[in-house]
């Protein structure tokens, strides 16, 4: 072909492997392939090697939860059945299939009764989500307050508030969530520190899960609702995800209160960081819990606040939720 700048050729389409590229071979010229030239590079070895085999979950409900960072070839899920990380890492060589119907998360549990639902548990990733607080007792008594998610804000959602009951009053609502505001640093440092806390295990105390929700006040007749439980931490890497179901770390529903007494503040979102070459379906997402409902003349719990969501797709942060204005730039993290 006769001599062309580079900028002067027409842009490729996707590329297939199969694209012939010369180099020097000893003291000959030859031509060899994109796709060989991966295959010397180890292009697997980005993605680890599986020790766990395949795993299918087909037979609906609660699989067996994770109990230890996992690194399976393909983890699939179909026929309504759900998969709780349990605050473990989540590694696939290949693919990530997650069903219609189908969820693998790391959840808060919801309140019941006058008792706050528990928060997500600590696995691998060494950062705990905080459990819902107690509803008032029967009689003229008010709930608990939400517990904060760490001793300065972090990265999890706040619970919600109770709702005040006919003789009792709702408990207050929890530490509100880190903003580059209130936390005095760059994105750049507050990336550097999330992939170091998440890789690590090291605890920081603002990579924590969500806040739990606060209690309802009570009611000469009934008790206030206990506050649902705050979502934990998701790591997923997982070379491709197909999300046809619900990938999530949400907060726990706030409980209903008794008779004429508040309902439990639902509990606050957790923290999601997926790590990917291909996404496809649903967004993930670290909603807050609801608010438990109102029985009588009472009021409803307040919904927790959501978390926050970031998938790197190909090392480029491609979607990000709950950071609100002061997103981080994809330049930066």
């Amino acid at each position: 072909m006769p001599d062309a700048k580079i900028s002067a050729l027409p842009a490729a389409s996707a590329l297939t492997g199969a694209e012939i590229v010369p180099i020097v071979q000893g003291a000959a010229n030859v031509r060899t392939t994109i796709a060989a030239l991966l295959a010397l590079l180890g292009e697997d070895d980005l993605w680890g090697v599986s020790v766990d085999g395949a795993r299918t979950e087909s037979g609906g409900g609660a699989a067996t939860a994770l109990g230890q960072a996992r690194f399976y070839s393909d983890l699939t899920l179909s026929n309504t059945t759900t998969l709780s990380m349990a605050g473990y890492k989540l590694h696939c060589t290949g693919t990530l299939t997650v069903g219609t119907g189908c969820a693998v998360h790391h959840d808060g549990s919801a309140g019941s009764g006058v008792t706050g639902g528990a928060g997500a548990v600590v696995g691998d990733l060494a950062a705990s989500a905080v459990a819902g607080a107690t509803g008032g007792a029967a009689g003229s008594n008010n709930g608990g307050s939400g517990a904060a998610n760490a001793s300065s804000p972090a990265v999890g959602g706040a619970g919600g508030a109770g709702g005040n009951g006919a003789n009792g009053t709702g408990g207050a609502a929890p530490t509100a969530t880190l903003t580059v505001t209130s936390h005095g640093q760059p994105w750049s440092q507050f990336g550097l520190e999330l992939m170091v806390c998440l890789f690590t295990g090291t605890t920081l105390n603002k990579f924590r899960g969500g806040a739990g929700g606060a209690g309802g006040g009570s009611a000469t007749g009934g008790a206030g609702g206990g506050g649902g439980g705050g979502g934990g931490l998701g790591w997923i890497r997982a070379r491709n995800v197909v999300n046809n179901g619900r990938i999530s770390c949400r907060g726990g529903a706030g409980a209903t209160g008794g008779t004429n007494a508040g309902g439990g503040g639902g509990g606050g979102g957790g923290l999601l960081v997926i790590w990917c070459d291909s996404w496809t379906g649903n967004a993930p997402d670290c909603n807050g819990g609801a608010g438990g409902a109102v029985n009588g003349t009472g009021a409803a719990g307040s919904a927790g606040s959501a978390g926050k969501c970031l998938v790197f797709v190909k090392g480029v942060l491609e979607f990000r939720s709950g950071f609100g204005a002061n997103a981080p730039d994809i330049n930066t993290l």
